[in-house]
């Protein structure tokens, strides 16, 4: 599926990728997707290809929306993003394409950005699912923002990255000797779209952004769906 580009009127570059329904037809006549809309919001990091990637794994029969959150990749990037105005384009890339009600799956620090679009946006959103998610409460000491030179070491680096990745990465996705072909298959997929890193560095930045917001009690209880919230003991 090719990723796009949409415009807002806050002047914001949204990339995004959309299921072809008419192409998944025509590859099985019978094919029919699930309703609603799944929306996959990706984990610090990652991208539209990465939502994907792991959309195709947790929600098979719905049609995924999968966009590249502020800063990352061909998306826009802001000195400041406001949460409302990420909220709003997506509701405005929504409109523009014809799409009513969403599964809202925010992922790590986009655990955030799902839940405040499902407070502001509760006509809009018919469930949240919460992977590991980086939840907006106002009870979490300040986060102090890492060195810059650390940052920028890590991901200034294709070569550094890659290395990490190889050393590391099948013990932060959990591989072990019980992980299934199809299950490596996909973690190999997933640890794919952490590459290239350089592009991806901005919205990274932009995440330390993004875990300080904090709701209210209210904010929350203007959520009207239910909520399904995943995360491991380590």
């Amino acid at each position: 599926t090719k990723a796009r580009i949409f415009n807002s009127s806050l002047g914001s570059k949204i990339q995004y990728s959309f299921e072809d329904e008419e192409q998944q037809q025509q590859q099985n006549k019978s094919y029919r997707y699930q309703e609603p809309v799944a929306l996959i919001l990706h984990a610090s990091g990652g991208g539209f290809d990465q939502g994907m990637a792991y959309g195709k794994a947790l929600l098979p029969k719905h049609r995924l929306l999968c966009i590249s959150r502020a800063g990352y990749l061909q998306s826009s990037a802001d000195a400041c993003p406001r949460i409302e105005h990420q909220c709003s384009d997506i509701v405005e890339l929504l409109d523009h394409l014809g799409v009513r009600e969403v599964i809202v799956v925010g992922m790590s620090v986009a655990g955030v950005l799902a839940l405040n679009f499902a407070s502001r946006y509760p006509e809009r959103t018919v469930s949240v699912i919460l992977l590991s998610p980086w939840v907006p409460h106002g009870n979490r000491p300040p986060i102090p923002d890492p060195p810059l030179w650390m940052l920028r070491m890590f991901f200034g680096s294709e070569f550094v990255k890659w290395a990490a990745v190889r050393l590391v990465g099948d013990a932060m996705a959990g591989v072990t000797k019980e992980t299934t072909h199809d299950e490596r298959r996909m973690v190999d997929a997933i640890l794919q779209t952490l590459f290239p890193v350089t592009e991806r560095f901005t919205g990274f930045l932009q995440d330390f952004t993004l875990m300080k917001q904090t709701m209210s009690r209210e904010d929350f209880l203007k959520i009207t769906c239910p909520i399904l919230y995943v995360a491991a003991l380590d």
